[in-house]
């Protein structure tokens, strides 16, 4: 655990997300067979993530959500295992047509986040973020009369049949909470980031462990080594006599 927490301490999300995955013992083996982990679509990204968190916190969630009708702090319990999307590889080429046009394009990964993640968070910034993301995706795209557009030149309505084929082939990149308000009753859905959820748990989980291997080593003189290699019921006696 120590290990993953520590690969994904610096970098951007994107960059976390591959470096936890690599440390955990991910390789290009799980990957696509033109490139590393980095190439991986992000739903296919964001399952391994998912199930990283599972084999390291087991399958029962916890999470603080605000409520959008009454802004009430609510927190929210859940099975991990049922965001889990039982989907197929997703194939290497997709196709989309809309409104006289078609366009082929694969799905986003990791690499095309990072590329875009020099944009700011301005409603400009996005909205070129998203063009850009697009343009990297989209291999060919061509009118109803078989000329070829660039992808900066797609229409609103065909870009977003690209979104909705994308979504569709990768539904791990896309997933929510249902929660109901217990105050007031209102009903949404509350949008999961695999990455950051098990990134907030690693990182407390972390700050835990090295506290009380701080406390160990400093009232017994043991090792980093031989306290992690304590179980933690061991580990958990050793530091109530520390306290004592």
């Amino acid at each position: 655990m120590l290990r993953i927490w520590e690969a994904g301490l610096a970098g951007s999300q994107a960059t976390r997300a591959v470096r936890m995955l690599s440390a955990a013992g991910h390789t290009d083996a799980d990957a696509d067979a033109d490139g590393g982990v980095e190439t991986l679509s992000i739903g296919r990204r964001d399952a391994l993530v998912l199930g990283l968190r599972i084999r390291l916190f087991g399958p029962r969630a916890e999470a603080v959500v605000s409520c959008p009708a009454c802004a009430e702090e609510l927190e929210i319990g859940f099975d991990a295992t049922t965001l889990q999307a039982d989907a197929p590889q997703p194939p290497a080429e997709l196709e989309a047509s809309a409104a006289g046009h078609t366009v082929r394009f694969r799905l986003p990964h990791t690499g095309d986040l990072r590329a875009v993640a020099t944009f700011g968070g301005g409603t400009d910034d996005l909205a070129a973020a998203r063009a850009a993301l697009l343009a990297r995706c989209v291999r060919e795209a061509w009118d109803a009369s078989g000329a070829e557009v660039p992808a900066d030149a797609l229409p609103a309505e065909v870009t977003a049949a690209v979104a909705t084929v994308m979504e569709l082939a990768d539904p791990q990149a896309v997933v929510s909470v249902a929660v109901t308000c217990p105050c007031c009753g209102h009903a949404w859905t509350a949008p999961f980031d695999a990455v950051e959820f098990l990134w907030h748990e690693l990182d407390m989980a972390a700050q835990r462990l090295l506290a009380d291997v701080h406390r160990l080593a400093t009232a017994y003189g043991w090792s980093e080594r031989e306290i992690l290699a304590m179980g933690p019921a061991r580990r958990d006696r050793y530091l109530g006599m520390v306290h004592q």
